[in-house]
């Protein structure tokens, strides 16, 4: 699996990356939102994750990009700042998941296998299109609003944002 890293905080870059490598995942990292969406397009990523605050360009508009570039893009979005508003906004532009910092790893590769499982199983049945339903939750903190959490919870998919 090969995922692509964006975050302007570099030890945080640094501390997602060293946790998939540990766990046999290839990443790419970038500080940059425009040198990432130019290395996706240029390179097959499986999965991108990014921050949503970030000085160059937020998280929400990469993507967008990324969409629109890949309609079966599974991008993962994270922030520091907790506000439900980012995370339904994430979920309702199409984010495969959602984060809080500190990221919880446990969660993040249970979110990354499942999508290398629809990668294979994609190719086995030759499928098109990703499935943004996860059939199994991770244990998540009832403080924390995770990707999962978000996804699933029909009242926070129905507000504009």
């Amino acid at each position: 699996m090969k995922v692509l890293i964006i975050d302007d905080d570099r030890d945080h870059l640094d501390s997602i990356s060293e946790a998939l490598v540990l766990n046999g995942i290839k990443t790419k990292e970038f500080q940059s939102p425009i040198e990432a969406i130019k290395a996706y397009k240029s390179s097959k990523y499986d999965a991108v994750i990014t921050d949503i605050k970030m000085r160059e360009m937020d998280g929400i508009e990469v993507l967008k990009q990324l969409l629109v570039s890949n309609p079966n893009a599974c991008v993962i979005v994270m922030t520091g700042y907790p506000k439900v508003g980012d995370a339904v906004a994430a979920v309702n532009k199409g984010a495969y998941a959602f984060f809080y910092k500190p990221l919880d790893y446990e969660d993040m590769l249970a979110v990354l296998n499942r999508i290398k499982k629809e990668i294979v199983m994609s190719k086995k049945f030759g499928l098109k299109e990703k499935n943004n339903k996860p059939d199994e939750l991770p244990n998540t903190n009832s403080h924390e609003i995770n990707s999962l959490g978000v996804a699933n919870n029909p009242q926070l998919k129905l507000g504009s944002v």
